[in-house]
């Protein structure tokens, strides 16, 4: 009986060790668990905090961006970018008030017609002298003419019947046909690459006179003030004054050595300023034709040139330099 009180103390005494073993064993996996748990809690903190920093930072950039674009006047990009921000973050009521101010405190343009469409590219839109048309010029070597209150044509496109997918297509630089009005809008004038310019009745779309034909493509085109003549600038140099009522020459003829790119009226209608491939402008009288200043150089081709509004100063542009001048017959220096 003691061998069997012994032997049952002594299995007693295992098991209870063995379950010590156990409660220890699971007491340090729980411990672990738990720490993994913190841990894996700390790393998810730390990401969360990390994320929200990048957040913040990129949000921070984000308004930044939007303020430098509504001080530098691109009002258009700047509400975007602050109607993206209001989006990403609805319920930040700063970035909600700066929205309502900025749309209070702005003038944003909105359309005023549906698109008007051509068949090609457009290179030129004007309007009219009073607004209530609009001329457009196409790459596809037409001219067209819209009611600026409803965009509906108002007849069919002035055409002189260039071959726009032949060679009278787009070529260096310049597009096959581009237009003007005249002063009060009762014509328009188009020149193009076919050698010629027209004149049109801006109300019917009827071609007033036969075509004024060149050496070569017209290039440059201007109504005098009074609407009385038409000047044209050729790429060979040359630039005319046409009857706008008979469609004839005036037998003056202005030389450049190369294209003429513009052709400008005084505001008083005895001068013209003409500017050419050939890097020269120069004044002249449209009475005689004769020079009313020397040669005007650059250092570039002259590209554009105005007078000024009583018409003593030019100012001339090339693709290197801009230099106003003075335009009367006792004083032709550049301007300081």
């Amino acid at each position: 009986m003691t061998l069997a009180l012994v032997g049952g103390l002594i299995a007693s005494l295992i098991g209870f060790h063995e379950a010590r073993l156990e409660r220890d064993r699971a007491v340090a996996a729980e411990a672990e668990t738990e720490k993994q748990q913190a841990r894996a809690e700390r790393m998810a903190r730390e990401e969360a905090e990390q994320r929200h920093r990048a957040e913040a930072l990129l949000r921070r950039m984000e308004m930044q961006r939007a303020r430098e674009l509504f001080d530098h006047n691109e009002a258009r990009a700047g509400l975007a970018t602050l109607a993206t921000l209001v989006r990403q973050y609805p319920d930040d009521p700063m970035l909600a008030e700066w929205l309502l101010n900025q749309l209070t405190q702005r003038s944003f343009p909105l359309p005023a017609l549906a698109p008007i469409l051509h068949g090609d590219e457009v290179v030129s839109a004007q309007f009219s002298p009073d607004g209530g048309r609009l001329l457009t010029v196409g790459r596809d070597s037409a001219a067209r003419l819209w009611d600026a209150r409803s965009g509906r044509p108002l007849f069919a496109p002035l055409q002189h019947g260039v071959d726009a997918g032949g060679r009278y297509r787009f070529t260096g630089g310049l597009y096959p046909m581009f237009a003007v009005w005249s002063p009060k809008g009762q014509r328009v004038a188009t020149g193009a690459s076919d050698h010629t310019a027209r004149i049109w009745d801006a109300q019917t779309g009827q071609a007033l006179t036969r075509p004024l034909v060149h050496s070569n493509w017209v290039t440059a085109l201007a109504f005098s003030p009074d609407g009385a003549w038409l000047a044209t600038g050729c790429k060979d140099g040359s630039a005319w004054f046409w009857n706008v009522t008979n469609g004839q020459p005036r037998e003056v003829t202005l030389r450049h050595l190369d294209w003429v790119n513009f052709i400008v009226f005084s505001p008083d209608g005895t001068r013209v300023l003409t500017g050419a491939d050939d890097r020269m402008a120069r004044v002249w009288d449209v009475a005689s034709g004769l020079p009313r200043s020397p040669l005007l150089p650059h250092e570039g081709i002259v590209k554009q040139g105005a007078f000024s509004r009583d018409g003593r100063r030019v100012v001339v542009a090339s693709r290197r330099d801009v230099r106003p001048r003075l335009a009367g017959p006792a004083e032709r220096r550049p301007l300081p």
